[in-house]
């Protein structure tokens, strides 16, 4: 007989169960080296693994982005790596075009190789990864430069995301390699006519003791005087005049200015070089370098509007340590009282016609050689060469030219000749060219009259666009004194004097006509803002730009329209409304075009205005009816800010607001507008009820512009609205509509704005070659005089400008830089000098040296950053798989099951298994007879 014993037989059982369970949950993770494999089995473990699992996939979703970005990356290293060769390549050859004589085939070699370079450069700066171009910015699938050097992308920044909130960027625009404001940089500047010692040129007529001496063709320098700069007349230098220097520029802050610098022959040259560095408060330092040329330098790192024009005046006539006429306060006038002009730029710049007479003037030291101080300019900025054309030169309603003066004598000649005066008229045809003139002055002022070139007494020729000439009856330098003398009067049918002459190229900082190219006019001139040191583009402030404060004063434009009418326009600045609210106006033949704010639009939207019948009942009450083109009905709440003299747009058709009624019905208010302007929609007839719908309804608030918000965009308007010939209806000239409609209707004629470089350009979009000719200069730009205290400060804004040439500056542009430099070792150009038979603005080869080295320094900058930029990657894909395996490891231990652990626990497992189930059958075995033993 047995005996059960429940409750104790239980308890072994559910041990049994329990055990059972835990050998299962161990088998089956020994078997899926798991702990667990679905979440109920551990909640803790599955929690966890779900946020190690998000975190691997965001890793190696940073490692993926990471690797493709830094494959980018490398890419730009490599290809700016490639760029830094060729430009030290480029260097290289440039070293030898400028240190070596080359004959103009081994420049043209030199001037190939580089253009291979720059090709090579191009299609570096053109490179694509799996059809992404590394150097166009966000643009990646825009070729960055075109076949002109034009940069195409933007300046857009690539990043890609390597974290929470951190981002790391792997590209490098084109906008930051191929163009760059480096701050560390200075600007140099410097003139382009070389200076030779005049004593050392002319020792016949300049010393005492050395007459005999050849002539040394011997740059100045800083310790000579200024007698030996300008020249003399005679070897006293206790009798010599002062000279004058005119002197105008712009400082580092953005401040402009002239002044007339007064030195004695005797004084030292480092004189003038210290008036110049303190006109600029000393924030420069200014020397004579190794070729006779004057050379600025900005003290100041980062600035980009240093600028600089001087030119010397002497009269030989003047007493004794006094200026005489050199002294004037109009710089015009240097070229028509008879001096002596020292120059120090040229740059074959067009200007407009300033005077009816001039004379030739004799080189003081040089004896025999005389000077006409007027530049034969063409319209492309060119020199005039012999056969052109007079018409060209000289305006139409100039018929003849007179001329006074004496012929040259020649005492040694058989039989001798002496002086004698002359009194003549030159009759300009249609057919007329200079060389035409210059034959007639050699017949007239020869002292025999003989045209053959054998026996010419005097040689009448053209240099760089002046007609210069030649006595050549002095044998002897030291005793011969020429009687040669002329004087030239321009004349009208009537016989009249009239303005014919232009002042001499190299006298003008500014007042010179826009270089011509095909259909498109171009200024010199980058206009920089003070704010920012940036070029300036449509939205920029002038007054952030302008040299001095512009309240009260005026731009003038000489234009040649595309009609071929020429024209002259003042732009004032202003602040004082008139009646009618017009502040700052342009005026154009008497007629003056108030000036709008170009922000006009921002006023109110475009809405539906259905008249409802509570509408048409006030429309009625007040004499509205369908036949009415003045009066409108409009929502009370949305025109609210409404006023009289305000716009009404209906269609894209303005009408003035000339009152509102403040009656109103539903919200409604009635406002009467001008009926001088065509109703959209037209009047409907009699029997046509209300309601009239209109679209694009809006409230145009056209505000007049003071000089605080005068921008480039206005000016640009201006500008294309007089070159077009597309005026605003002088009738209502003080209407916005008016000055809307001409604007829209300019710029479908011509394209004016600012450049990549801050420089006003004008395309005729019809013609080609364009008929149009532009200057524009600021009104008190000629006036050097000290007492007015308005024109010291002016040209407070410049153009098109005869100024120094730019060694270095702050700003690059790679590709334009590379063009002129192959174009100067082209033209075989070692170092800056105006008489080069090309460009007189030519920087020569041996500046762009200065240059190259600048792009190396700033392409190396980008290098620097773009190497930064994929080692930053390179580290976070690194970090990123370390990462990785740690994440790995910590889930491995939260999820993988220890086997050598698991098995011993099931050994354990198992020796308790068997000790219950002993227990089991012991229990199962008792009976009553065993139970009582």
């Amino acid at each position: 007989m047995r005996v059960y014993h429940g409750s104790y037989a239980d308890n072994f059982v559910y041990n049994k169960r329990q055990i059972d369970e835990q050998i299962q949950v161990i088998e089956r993770q020994v078997a899926t080296k798991k702990k667990i494999e679905y979440g109920y089995q551990g909640v803790r473990e599955f929690s966890n693994t779900l946020l190690l699992d998000y975190e691997e996939t965001t890793i190696k979703q940073v490692i993926d982005t990471s690797n493709k970005s830094l494959q980018l990356s490398k890419s730009t290293d490599n290809a700016i790596s490639d760029m830094k060769v060729a430009l030290d390549t480029f260097k290289t050859k440039l070293i030898f075009a400028a240190n070596n004589e080359h004959s103009l085939s081994s420049y043209e070699a030199i001037a190939k190789e580089l253009e291979g370079l720059k090709e090579h450069i191009k299609s570096i700066a053109n490179t694509s990864i799996d059809g992404r171009f590394l150097f166009s910015g966000t643009k990646t699938s825009q070729i960055p430069i075109n076949d002109n050097g034009e940069y195409l992308g933007n300046n857009g920044t690539i990043d890609t995301i390597v974290g929470s909130n951190h981002r790391v960027r792997f590209n490098i625009p084109g906008s930051d390699l191929f163009f760059g404001n480096d701050t560390e940089r200075r600007k140099i500047i410097t003139t382009n006519v070389q200076k030779f010692n005049q004593s050392k040129l002319h020792p016949y007529s300049m010393t005492e003791h050395n007459k005999s001496s050849l002539p040394e063709k011997v740059h100045i320098t800083e310790k000579d005087k200024i007698r030996d700069l300008v020249g003399d007349n005679d070897d006293d230098d206790t009798n010599d005049p002062v000279t004058v220097f005119y002197v105008s520029g712009t400082k580092k802050t953005g401040q402009t200015f002239k002044r007339r610098v007064n030195l004695a022959g005797t004084e030292d040259i480092s004189t003038l070089l210290t008036k110049i560095e303190s006109l600029y408060d000393y924030g420069v330092d200014a020397k004579i370098n190794k070729y006779g040329l004057l050379e600025v330098k900005d003290k100041t790192n980062g600035s980009s509007r240093l600028d600089f024009h001087i030119v010397g005046a002497t009269d030989f006539n003047a007493a004794p340590s006094t200026a005489g006429n050199a002294l004037q306060n109009d710089i015009d006038d240097l070229s028509f009282n008879s001096l002596h002009i020292t120059e120090f730029l040229r740059s074959k710049l067009k200007n407009t016609i300033r005077d009816s007479s001039i004379n030739a003037v004799k080189d003081p030291a040089s004896v025999s050689d005389f000077n006409i101080n007027t530049s034969f300019i063409n319209n492309d900025n060119t020199s005039a060469k012999a056969d052109d054309l007079l018409q060209d030169f000289f305006p139409a309603n100039v018929t003849s030219i007179s001329f006074t003066g004496q012929t040259v004598s020649n005492p040694r000649a058989t039989p001798p000749t002496v002086a004698s005066a002359v009194n003549t008229a030159y009759n300009i045809t249609p057919t007329s060219t200079i060389n035409d003139l210059m034959v007639f002055i050699k017949n007239n002022y020869d002292d025999d009259g003989i045209s053959t070139s054998s026996s010419e007494s005097i040689h009448v020729y053209l240099d760089n666009g002046k007609i210069k000439i030649e006595d050549r009856t002095i044998e002897d330098k030291t005793v011969d004194v020429s009687t040669f003398s002329l004087g030239m009067v321009g004349r009208d049918v009537a016989n009249a004097p009239t303005d014919t002459f232009s002042v001499l190229d190299s006298i003008l900082n500014d007042r010179f006509y826009f270089s011509v190219n095909g259909s498109t006019l171009t200024s010199n001139v980058s206009q920089v803002s003070k704010v920012t040191d940036t070029y300036a583009n449509g939205s920029t402030l002038i007054q952030d730009v302008a040299g001095a404060d512009i309240l009260g004063r005026q731009l003038v434009m000489n234009v040649v329209d595309i009609n071929g009418v020429q024209k002259t326009i003042n732009v004032d600045f202003t602040d004082t409304p008139d009646a009618n609210g017009v502040m700052s106006t342009f005026s154009v033949g008497g007629v003056r075009y108030p000036v709008f704010q170009e922000s006009w639009q921002d006023i109110q939207n475009g809405r539906n205005l259905p008249l409802t019948q509570a509408e048409n009942a006030l429309a009625t009450a007040t004499g509205f009816n369908a036949n009415d083109n003045d009066k409108m009905v409009l929502d009370s709440a949305e025109f609210n800010n409404a006023s009289i003299n305000d716009y009404i747009e209906v269609d894209g058709q303005y009408r003035q607001i000339t009152s509102i009624d403040t009656a109103s019905v539903a919200g409604k208010s009635l406002i009467t507008v001008d009926s001088n302007y065509t109703y959209l929609p037209p009047n409907q007839p009699a029997t046509v009820s209300l309601p009239l719908e209109f679209e694009k309804v809006r409230l145009v608030r056209a505000k007049h512009t003071d000089t605080s918000n005068f921008s480039y965009k206005q000016l640009e308007n201006i500008v294309s609205m007089v070159v077009s010939d597309t005026l605003p209806s002088a009738g209502a000239s003080d209407r916005f509509p008016e000055w809307n409609s001409a604007v829209e209707g300019a710029t479908n004629l011509v394209d004016v704005s600012l450049n990549t470089k801050g420089r006003l350009q004008i395309r005729d979009n019809n013609n080609s070659p364009t008929r149009v000719r532009f200057e524009m200069h600021t009104a008190l730009s000629d006036n050097f005089d000290p007492t007015d205290m308005d024109a010291i400060k002016e040209p407070f804004m410049s153009f098109q400008s005869n100024n120094a040439l730019i060694i270095d500056e702050p700003k690059i542009t790679l590709f334009e830089t590379l063009n002129r430099a192959i174009d100067s070792t082209r033209r075989g150009i070692s170092r800056p000098d105006a008489s080069n038979g090309f460009d007189p603005r030519d920087l020569s080869v041996q500046n762009y040296i200065e240059q190259i080295d600048h792009l190396m320094s700033h392409v190396g900058l980008q290098h620097t950053k773009a190497g930064t930029q994929s080692q930053t990657l390179s580290m976070t894909v690194e970090r990123s798989q370390l990462q990785l395996v740690e994440t790995n490891r910590i889930r491995e231990e939260i999820l993988n099951t220890d086997v050598t652990s698991a098995y011993t626990q099931f050994k354990s497992l198992q020796l308790s298994l068997q000790a219950i189930l002993a227990q089991i059958a012991k229990v199962q075995n008792l009976s009553l007879v065993n139970y009582y033993n």
